[in-house]
């Protein structure tokens, strides 16, 4: 059916993002250096865990996503935050959050052994983070504005919107 399809066509350009992925978290290229690396983590957990992608499960790709969760424990600070362009900034942090979140969620769902570590290492990384984002109050999780992608289509509209009304009604 058409969401079949749609999902396999998700998962066939998530592997084909694969390569640009990699250099990113192997810093290769630097965007954004630990927003970059945040990004990158979700389409690796995808790559790995979805039965119908060329990567499902592939050991070559957990020492790659552990780069990616030490680079984040090592990129944030005391107090939670990353920089990335901005220092110490929450903003840059809480983009990370969502990805990493994303990537968390599917990585736990799987509950693998051999994902225990990255696991827990990324769940550090978003509770400390966590922490930081709590603590600015002048933050509002309503504020941040919908990716222009997401604009040009009405269900992802609707979907974004509702994600954020949700984040929004949990944290206040």
């Amino acid at each position: 059916d058409k969401e079949d399809d749609y999902y396999r066509q998700l998962v066939k350009a998530n592997d084909a993002s694969l390569p640009s992925v990699l250099d990113q978290v192997q810093g290769k290229h630097d965007n954004n250096g630990a927003r970059g690396v945040g990004e990158a983590v979700d389409p690796l957990a995808a790559a790995y865990c979805a039965p119908e992608s060329s990567s499902f499960k592939s050991p070559a790709l957990l020492p790659i996503l552990e780069a990616a969760a030490d680079k984040l424990l090592a990129a944030q600070h005391a107090d939670g935050t990353i920089d990335s362009g901005n220092l110490s900034s929450p903003p840059d942090t809480g983009f990370v959050v969502q990805t990493v979140c994303t990537a968390l969620a599917v990585l736990q769902r799987k509950n693998l052994p051999q994902l225990s570590s990255v696991n827990n290492k990324l769940e550090r990384f978003l509770l400390a983070a966590g922490e930081a984002l709590r603590a600015v109050d002048e933050i509002d999780i309503r504020s941040i504005e919908m990716p222009a992608a997401a604009t040009s289509k009405p269900q992802l509209t609707e979907a974004f919107r509702n994600r954020v009304a949700t984040i929004a009604n949990v944290h206040g």
